[in-house]
């Protein structure tokens, strides 16, 4: 039996909506994201963010894991380390606030056509 999301929980499209946008804010290429490499210093900041953001928009950290192709360790592991880089890093604030609230207003929505 398939879990149903939460109430409110994000789809995969709204997934699809947040890593666009976070390409947009960033400039980083959005297939960059999803790469198994670490990669430089700003793409794993912005793919840390993402797992934030998906994950506080009631997402779980298996959700999270299965759409990027990760485990949900590395999914708590980068909680857990942007949150520790926000409480030390204004640019690491901004990005949260960005991904947070500019352009997220697909969230829960159906797509359009």
């Amino acid at each position: 039996m398939r879990k149903l999301p939460l109430l409110g929980a994000p789809l995969p499209h709204d997934f699809d909506a947040l890593v666009t946008r976070a390409s947009e804010l960033s400039g980083v290429p959005a297939e960059k994201f999803f790469g198994k490499t670490r990669g430089e210093a700003r793409v794993a900041q912005w793919r840390m963010a993402l797992y934030h953001a998906m994950r506080h928009r009631g997402s779980t950290f298996a959700e999270i894991a299965s759409y990027f192709g990760r485990t949900h360790g590395t999914i708590i592991h980068g909680c857990n380390s942007i949150s520790d880089q926000a409480d030390v890093s204004t640019l690491v604030q901004d990005i949260l606030t960005q991904l947070g609230s500019t352009g997220l207003e697909t969230i829960n929505k159906e797509p359009t056509q």
